[in-house]
């Protein structure tokens, strides 16, 4: 009876322990999907794109498709969308400015570079090269008139001696006298029309002018002016001809002065020179001679000087 009852104990234990195994709390795994769900998810999957695709389509045709329109019959026709043109760049061309009536500009300064030094009193001519840009011409009514600066004994004006078209070239001289203390002097210059109003270079009204230092010791030597002229200045008789070249040729000290003559188709008569003991003016003539039967010829003459300056004068 004893023997019964403990192996009755020990069959209730191992199921007390049976029934706690199964009280053991074991691993999860993630469940796994079935054949059918995957196949699913592809097909939504393949679907949604082909939705995109046929929306992408519909959107360009109804953006390339014609717009159908209605007629008076009833019909139906297709009305394309209007093509995008090209069109140029907008541009804006400047509308040509008047030309005014008076207006100059400079060329060259002909004689007495700015700068120039002069002895003590020394008379000198001074020639500007100017052009007409106005669109009037300038008659012997118009004058070189001075503005400021030093005077220097100039006239308060000088009258042109010949019309300058428009866009033509002239060469405009005044005679000075330098100061007789040294130092630096500027005279400044405009032009003046028939009605008494001055203009001078430029829109911008400029004075042209001419500037010299006066030394009071020692100047270097160098030609300040050449005044040329013809005996007579026409010739229209038999051949063959005789015209006297002369030049009045001012220097400023003691010195040899080399020169020629150029006419204004290029020929260059020989080659001269005259020899200046102190500062002053001396007069050189050349004899012009030759022509045959049927010569013409119209134009000028001018001085070349070679030494000291290699500078052309006024013709």
């Amino acid at each position: 009876m004893q023997t019964w009852m403990m192996m009755g104990r020990i069959s209730s234990a191992l199921i007390i322990l049976l029934l706690s195994a199964c009280n053991i709390p074991s691993l999860k795994s993630k469940p796994t999907e079935s054949i059918e769900s995957i196949q699913t998810a592809a097909a939504q999957t393949v679907s949604a794109a082909e939705t995109g695709t046929a929306l992408s389509q519909q959107t360009n045709a109804l953006i390339s498709t014609p717009v159908p329109t209605n007629t008076s019959d009833g019909s139906v026709t297709q009305t394309a969308f209007p093509t995008m043109t090209s069109y140029p760049a907008f541009t804006v061309s400047p509308s040509a400015l008047p030309v005014p009536c008076d207006r100059a500009s400079f060329v060259a300064d002909v004689t007495i570079p700015d700068g120039t030094v002069m002895g003590p009193n020394t008379t000198f001519i001074k020639t500007w090269r100017l052009k007409n840009d106005g669109s009037c011409t300038w008659t012997t009514a118009y004058k070189l008139f001075f503005i400021t600066g030093d005077a220097m004994n100039a006239p308060a004006s000088v009258p042109l001696t010949g019309n300058v078209a428009p866009g033509q070239e002239v060469d405009l001289s005044v005679t000075f006298k330098a100061p007789a203390t040294s130092g630096t002097y500027k005279s400044n210059w405009k032009l003046q029309n028939a009605s008494g109003a001055t203009f001078g270079l430029g829109d911008e009204n400029q004075a042209f002018y001419v500037t010299i230092n006066v030394g009071a010791t020692a100047v270097p030597f160098a030609v300040t002016s050449v005044i040329p002229s013809a005996e007579p200045n026409t010739w229209n008789a038999a051949c063959p001809f005789t015209i006297t070249l002369k030049a009045k040729i001012t220097a400023t000290a003691a010195g040899t002065v080399t020169y020629y003559w150029e006419s204004s188709d290029g020929a260059k008569l020989p080659k001269r020179s005259i020899t200046f003991t102190e500062a002053g003016t001396q007069t050189v003539t050349e004899a012009l001679t030759g022509g045959t039967a049927g010569y013409t010829f119209d134009g000028n003459y001018q001085v070349y000087v070679d030494n000291p300056n290699h500078q052309y004068f006024t013709p």
